[in-house]
């Protein structure tokens, strides 16, 4: 069964015990009912849209009974974050898409995630109502009613919007000593397998260069021929005729062949440092992508601070996280600090509570 179906599923079943978690909260605290799921986009089906309209108004805000505990608001919070990352809506993934440009299309990479984040954040209006994750709006919802809200109700929009363009993404919600509570969406960057993969493939890289080995007599980073797409090179009476040579010595150049092209510096730091993997790639991309001239705050920026999270599993492997907060200057910018644990959310409606550990990203000079 393919991830939206289980989704979905876990979605309708948790509708009666939310319902019905609701009405005790509700006719215990006195509170009016206020629609926290709304779904009205056109092109969703007659059974999603029922069932959304059918949770009507779990009122749940952050002034709790006391009679409820940690355990239960957790869970509240999950049924509420699977609700509300309705994803799988044709709508919420057409909505998606129009976020990427048509010159990057294709498999999900970690440009598309920054060009959907650019345009989220561009097109959202912070109400200010900090209701937090027990009053959120799905992403459907948002879009209807014009992007429009808190801190939870972006991230929950922004990692919708992510998972309907194919990448994956989640709800993380901590504690700032000195702020308070945080809702913020997380991006999915990879795990142990990612890490320990490079960019480079070694195997690849060494059979071209024994391939064209006068040429790398006189340079041997390669850098007059892997820093542009197409030409011809001469040793001596022998030419060599090449195209896209970065691509033919890359693990997945689907994914990092354009990336490399369109910012050619991510290619000068990779020749230099070979080993570098799938995640430290990543945030090498954000800086070059957000680094220099910024007209939004008319200032040069050098990001030089960039950091990721990352999660031991109960596996034993290692997962790799990037927030994306609606305030940040560039992914990864956050202006919370984690207390050391956090709670996390995901669109089936799981959750679980997570050691929180930075990772600085590598500098590209």
């Amino acid at each position: 069964m393919d991830p939206r179906t289980l989704d979905i599923a876990a979605f309708i079943a948790a509708l009666c015990i939310v319902a019905a978690i609701a009405f005790m909260v509700n006719s215990t605290a006195g509170e009016d009912d206020k629609a926290g799921v709304n779904t009205s986009v056109p092109g969703a089906t007659a059974e999603v849209s029922l069932a959304d309209n059918a949770s009507g108004g779990l009122t749940l805000q952050y002034g709790l009974p006391s009679y409820l505990t940690k355990a239960e608001r957790n869970w509240l919070i999950s049924r509420q974050v699977s609700q509300g990352m309705d994803y799988y809506l044709p709508a919420t993934r057409d909505y998606a898409v129009r976020y990427i440009p048509s010159d990057h299309a294709g498999t999900f990479t970690i440009e598309q995630a920054c060009d959907i984040r650019d345009g989220s954040v561009a097109d959202w209006t912070y109400s200010g109502e900090d209701g937090g994750l027990l009053d959120i709006s799905s992403a459907s919802r948002s879009i209807n009613t014009g992007l429009t809200g808190d801190e939870a109700d972006f991230a929950v929009f922004l990692a919708s919007m992510i998972k309907g363009a194919g990448g994956e993404a989640r709800i993380k919600s901590g504690v700032d000593p000195e702020s308070g509570e945080y809702a913020v969406a997380e991006l999915y960057l990879g795990n142990s397998e990612d890490y320990n993969t490079k960019i480079i493939s070694p195997e690849k890289y060494e059979a071209f260069k024994s391939n064209y080995s006068a040429i790398f007599e006189k340079d041997p980073s390669g850098l007059t021929i892997f820093k542009y797409r197409y030409g011809t090179l001469c040793s001596g009476d022998t030419c060599y005729s090449f195209m896209d040579p970065l691509m033919q010595i890359m693990n997945e150049p689907e994914k990092y062949g354009e990336i490399c092209y369109t910012y050619p510096k991510l290619i000068n730091y990779l020749l230099l440092f070979p080993d570098t993997n799938a995640i430290d790639f990543q945030a090498l991309y954000i800086q070059v992508r957000y680094g220099g001239y910024d007209d939004r705050y008319k200032e040069t920026r050098d990001i030089r601070n960039l950091n990721y999270d990352y999660y031991v599993e109960e596996n034993g492997g290692v997962t790799y996280w990037l927030p994306l907060e609606l305030f940040g200057e560039y992914p990864g910018d956050t202006g919370y600090s984690d207390a050391g644990s956090a709670m996390v959310y995901y669109s089936d409606g799981s959750y679980k509570s997570v050691r929180v550990n930075e990772k600085v990203a590598p500098i590209i000079g």
